[in-house]
């Protein structure tokens, strides 16, 4: 691209008249297609993607599985919730030694001896454990675990 040279010597370049054309070409589609009708195609598309946002679909935690258990089961799931975290805390490792040496295991704290069914493995397992646990509460109540009166 060769470049001229006005009177003084400067360099001349065709750029200034470049912006002035597409800033009056900018004005005169503004006016004719109208500012509300640029704002109403932005928030549309700004719609679009935050609904496209919000279909993200969320994988439950375990914790989440208990209480979705606990309520399809139709047991009280406010109940469920704050007696296992009076017993184990969320934690489905947890093990309590009793005073006569006997211990308490899992999310549910199964007592070996009481609830001698409930194998180790299955008692540290929270779905396991969580599928042994509404058994029991459906069959002898919630009465079978200590911290009932405490969370009742």
């Amino acid at each position: 691209m060769k470049y001229k040279r006005n009177r003084r010597g400067q360099f001349v370049t065709y750029r200034p008249i470049l912006r002035l054309f597409f800033g009056i070409s900018l004005v005169y589609a503004v006016s004719m297609i109208g500012v509300n009708t640029i704002k109403n195609a932005i928030e549309v598309a700004f719609t679009v993607e935050n609904s496209q946002a919000e279909i993200v679909w969320h994988q439950p935690t375990w914790q989440e599985e208990v209480l979705i258990m606990v309520k399809e089961a139709g047991l009280d799931v406010e109940l469920a919730k704050r007696l296992v975290q009076h017993e184990s805390h969320w934690d489905y490792t947890n093990t309590h030694i009793n005073k006569d040496g006997t211990r308490d295991r899992g999310l549910w704290m199964f007592h070996e001896k009481y609830h001698s069914e409930v194998s180790d493995e299955c008692a540290y397992d929270w779905h396991c454990s969580t599928v042994n646990a509404i058994r029991v509460i459906k069959s002898r109540g919630w009465s079978e675990w200590v911290a009932y009166q405490y969370v009742k």
